[in-house]
């Protein structure tokens, strides 16, 4: 499919996407002088937040808990984290889709069986056992190694007894 977007040797194409779900209010927003088809609200706006969580992830998409709820019975998704986006004090589960539900292969299905095994290892602070089954998945799980890495830092510096296995974001 890359050979369709461009000339051999040229820079491979690729996107990331956020999605989130809510009101909004969308339209030509300003005066009859100057106004600008726009998108906003708080569902855009962690929408936008979004973005900069997924590089964090290395995933190419994301939706949040409210798109994951929505889409359910059309697709699958894998839980990827609980994060507090800058700007907002609830955190927001976020999910990675698979793709389309009764589609996804049995292989990508097992993956997501561990990953979520080791998910729920790290939230229960038992940080030695995450890294071995993150570790399994993280030569092509950019994702896996990203909480590879917390598991390492959590193991040399545990996090303290208020810690509430939410991450927190520090930059949009």
């Amino acid at each position: 499919m890359q050979s369709e977007f461009g000339l051999p040797g040229a820079p491979i194409v690729s996107a990331r996407i956020e999605i989130n779900s809510g009101e909004m209010l969308v339209g030509n927003i300003g005066s009859r002088k100057r106004f600008n088809y726009t998108v906003m609200g708080d569902a855009v706006n962690l929408a936008a937040r979004l973005e900069g969580v997924k590089k964090v992830y290395g995933t190419s998409t994301l939706v949040s808990n409210r798109t994951a709820e929505l889409c359910r019975d059309s697709f699958e998704f894998r839980e990827i984290d609980r994060v507090r986006v800058v700007g907002r004090d609830t955190p927001v589960t976020i999910f990675e889709p698979l793709g389309a539900a009764g589609t996804i292969d049995q292989s990508v299905r097992q993956r997501a069986d561990v990953y979520s095994q080791a998910l729920e290892l790290f939230r229960a602070k038992q940080f030695g056992d995450a890294a071995e089954v993150f570790e399994t998945l993280a030569q092509d799980d950019d994702t896996a190694v990203a909480f590879l890495e917390r598991c390492v830092d959590f193991l040399a510096d545990p996090p303290g007894e208020d810690w509430d296995a939410v991450t927190d974001m520090t930059s949009k």
